[in-house]
């Protein structure tokens, strides 16, 4: 009869349960146990590296990445996790570093060049995440989220024609995501094409009546553009759905306030952009 107490594989797997189970101090215990007994391991690293992230403890976490990363450099996983362990610590160039030793070693994974965007974001780079994003679409063209992501970075310098362009791409793929058409309202709204920006509102709401966030936003535009009697009932919608929201009840209530108060058209759209940021994100 084998004597499990021996086995280094018998910790590892149950420190892998008390993981999964919570219990993350016990659990780094038993690595520490299958460490001791069989430190070639990489994979006993790596999960206990996992686990001291679920305790906040970062630094400890990249070191035990780097332990398995120096008996095998060549597994992409690696890089990956020691990455997302350097963002938790907001060292991103250093993030940035192991995302591109990921993706030397598996150039044709494209969730690696996202993950990378996302680091690059962080740093305000939204020029480079794009570049990023068009690495991922290149190998994998049907994912409506890399479209969906690289347009929240051309919207942020600005670029609202062509993240608008972005978003269509993304509903292309999947026309069922309400999500999509509300984002692509902040592109059109940055525009000037309000009626179009309500069309995709009425797109989403028409895939999910019951977020009253959709309705919200809706009521807001329209109460931007001077169009109180439609915007009230909108709020009214969003106040049946989340009573409890006192934004709702604030805006319906400014609105009510100003009916027969029409905004002169001027006066819209210069600022229509701005306000719907704050409000509508």
């Amino acid at each position: 009869m084998t004597d499990v107490s021996k086995d280094p594989k018998y910790y590892f797997n149950k420190g892998k349960t008390l993981y999964a189970i919570g219990n993350y101090e016990e659990a780094i215990k038993s690595f520490d146990v299958a460490i001791g007994m069989n430190s070639k391991d990489p994979d006993f690293y790596m999960y206990k590296s996992e686990t001291l992230h679920m305790l906040g403890k970062y630094d400890e976490e990249v070191a035990g990445y780097d332990k398995a990363i120096a008996i095998n450099s060549k597994d992409p996983e690696y890089h990956i996790r020691k990455s997302w362990a350097l963002q938790s610590l907001g060292k991103y160039d250093d993030a940035i570093v192991e995302y591109d030793r990921a993706i030397a070693l598996n150039p044709r994974d494209p969730d690696f060049y996202i993950k990378k965007s996302h680091a690059l974001i962080r740093l305000g780079k939204y020029e480079e995440s794009i570049k990023e994003y068009d690495k991922a679409i290149s190998i994998n063209g049907n994912n409506p989220d890399y479209y969906n992501n690289k347009a929240a970075s051309l919207n942020a310098i600005g670029k609202f024609e062509e993240s608008a362009k972005e978003y269509d791409k993304a509903i292309s793929l999947n026309p069922k995501n309400p999500e999509f058409y509300v984002k692509k309202t902040y592109s059109l709204n940055n525009l000037g094409k309000y009626e179009e920006s309500l069309k995709e509102y009425d797109k989403a709401i028409a895939i999910n009546k019951s977020n009253p966030d959709y309705h919200y936003r809706k009521a807001n535009l329209l109460k931007l553009l001077g169009r109180y009697e439609e915007a009230i009932k909108n709020y009214d919608v969003a106040i049946s759905l989340k009573p409890n929201d006192n934004r709702y009840h604030e805006e319906r209530s400014e609105t009510v306030n100003l009916v027969g108060e029409p905004e002169k058209a001027d006066d819209i759209k210069p600022k229509t952009g701005k306000l719907l940021m704050g409000k509508n994100k």
